[in-house]
């Protein structure tokens, strides 16, 4: 693979390194036969120089920044790395036609595409028409689903039904009402980008160490 990379500052130079690791790892033995150019901005109007530009102009500071309550800059390079997989998989795919007959010889992909791609179910929800009865998500604020135990280590749940999350609260005696709500907050959390958990739920994570939460997630069925 020959991958075009314009003067700039980090953004094409990390999807260059990303598409060329992913890239090795197939052991595809032709990828030099595809050039893929990765720029900043792409097909968008927009004088876009590095990662925070994409990020601020492309919609992710916003989102990211729901928790928050206010716009928040993810702290890694993640457009750019994402746009590093979409170069990678755009050569795999040139590969593959070549295989079949056709001869494309380059591919093309942006940092701000990237980002834009990444943001694909928050601008579903954003541009879908109301129906008139929107269902309420139960995460009506900023808030994140991060804890912290009681030795000091910042954890995170997971679980993907109900059955888990009030077996993992019932066992470290948290209060019924709270898990409940907490439900509705929690299960929303990649639609809305914001979990704001009861207090009641952060309060007992902090009176536990970290080993008493671990046993009690492995026991109700759910990640930690």
């Amino acid at each position: 693979m020959t991958l075009a990379v314009p003067p700039a500052r980090t953004g094409p130079d990390v999807a260059r390194r990303v598409a060329g690791r992913l890239l090795a790892l197939t052991g595809a033995p032709d990828t030099a036969a595809v050039t893929c150019a990765v720029d900043w901005s792409g097909p968008l109007d927009l004088a876009l120089s590095g990662e925070r530009d994409v990020q601020a102009a492309c919609g992710l500071m916003h989102v990211h920044g729901r928790a928050a309550g206010r716009p928040t800059p993810l702290a890694v390079d993640y457009a750019s790395t994402v746009a590093g997989v979409l170069a990678a998989q755009g050569v795999t795919a040139a590969l593959i036609a070549r295989t079949r007959g056709a001869r494309p010889a380059a591919v093309r992909t942006s940092v701000a595409q990237a980002a834009l791609l990444a943001l694909t179910q928050y601008l579903a929800a954003a541009t879908a028409e109301e129906d008139g009865t929107p269902e309420p998500s139960g995460a009506d604020g900023p808030g994140a689903p991060g804890l912290v135990s009681r030795d000091g280590i910042r954890l995170e749940l997971e679980a993907l039904d109900a059955e888990p999350w009030i077996a993992f609260w019932r066992r470290l005696g948290a209060p019924p009402d709270a898990v409940r709500r907490g439900w509705r907050a929690f299960q929303g959390r990649f639609a809305t980008a914001v979990s704001p958990l009861p207090p009641a739920l952060a309060a007992t994570v902090r009176g536990l160490p970290f080993t008493v939460l671990r046993a009690a997630a492995d026991a109700a069925g759910a990640s930690l």
